[in-house]
């Protein structure tokens, strides 16, 4: 929806196109992460990251085989949260892109300047590999990734209960993915352009947080 009908959608296109262009929503969601900072505080001591596959039917760029959708094609969105699901970065890649190749990018991209102590980061099965533990321990990461049994014949071991306390917590970026996708242009690529895309979860994303202000 293009909201006040007096205005076409060629003209809403031609201002989101470049809006875009010039960065303003990317401005405006690290603004609302910055008065949110200030009013609520993030929860720096656990962090989470997760991804989530959105369908692509129109194609575009940044868009692979779903395989979990017999091969429908589709674009993977990757976020770094908090403790309470607030999103302190995310990138966007093809649907078939490995989640774990994905840490390295997010720890980059930081839309705020994170404290330097040791942090907690939980992540799911599909993160267990050595070298994204090693990665994590270079940014003052303790992590909390359980085994995957796909990676050793013998049955691994369960978590303890000191790993499932801090593991808990990651809970709360699955929710914030149900609200990500509650917006009707996010559930379903439409953008064809990964700009346009990457800004549509921008202006999702501010609108989330200043939601929890």
């Amino acid at each position: 929806r293009y909201g006040d009908t007096k205005y076409s959608p060629s003209t809403v296109y031609k201002y989101f196109k470049h809006w875009c262009n010039n960065g303003l929503f990317e401005d405006i969601y690290k603004h609302v992460l910055k008065v949110y900072s200030r009013m609520k505080r993030i929860r720096w001591k656990y962090q989470s990251i997760d991804s989530t596959i959105i369908k692509a039917f129109r194609g575009g760029q940044v868009i692979g085989k779903n395989s979990t959708d017999r091969g429908r094609m589709g674009t993977k969105v990757h976020t770094l949260a908090d403790k309470n699901g607030i999103p302190l970065g995310f990138i966007v890649t093809e649907a078939n892109y490995h989640d774990s190749n994905s840490v390295a990018q997010l720890l980059n991209c930081y839309k705020l300047k994170r404290p330097k102590y040791v942090q907690h980061m939980n992540l799911d099965t599909a993160y267990d590999a050595e070298r994204i533990r090693t990665r994590l321990h270079e940014h003052q990461f303790q992590h909390h990734i359980p085994k995957n049994k796909r990676n050793s014949r013998v049955s691994p071991q369960p978590m303890s209960a000191e790993e499932k306390f801090h593991y808990r917590n990651r809970i709360t970026i699955e929710h914030q993915f149900g609200h990500l996708k509650q917006y009707r242009s996010i559930i379903i690529r439409y953008a064809r352009l990964k700009l346009h895309f990457e800004n549509l979860i921008n202006i999702a994303y501010s609108r989330l947080i200043s939601n929890k202000l």
